[in-house]
C-alpha cells in the first residue's frame, strides 16, 4: 500500500485470491451482468459506530478493496489484509469446508 492506494502487484495478488474463492466474481451479484466488475484502486475501511452511537474514530480497522459494478453501481468489499496475506496452513475450500 503506498498513499493509501493499492500497490499494482498486490492489486494483482487480491483479484487472483477473489477469484479463487468467489464463484463468477466478474459477473456482478446485482444486476448480473458479466465482465463489468472493477477492483477500485483505493483502500477503503468501514466507520466504525461506538455503543454510544458515536463514530470511532481510530482503533483497529482493517483495509479493504472494494469491487464494484460499472453498469449498476453495486458495491462489494473483500478484508485486504486477509487478501494478501500468506496462505493460511488450514486450507478451506469455497465452501468453507
Amino acid at each position: 500500500m503506498k498513499d493509501g492506494k493499492i500497490e499494482d502487484n498486490w492489486a494483482d495478488i487480491a483479484i487472483e485470491r477473489i477469484n479463487k474463492f468467489v464463484p463468477n466474481a466478474g459477473q456482478c451479484s446485482a444486476c448480473g451482468t458479466k465482465g463489468t466488475v472493477t477492483l477500485n484502486g483505493d483502500l477503503v475501511t468501514p466507520m466504525i459506530m461506538e455503543p454510544n452511537g458515536n463514530v470511532g474514530i481510530g482503533g483497529q480497522s482493517y483495509p479493504q478493496v472494494m469491487l464494484h459494478c460499472n453498469r449498476c453501481g453495486y458495491v462489494r468489499y473483500f478484508n485486504y489484509v486477509l487478501l494478501t496475506a500468506e496462505e493460511p496452513e488450514l486450507n478451506l475450500d469455497a465452501d468453507g469446508e
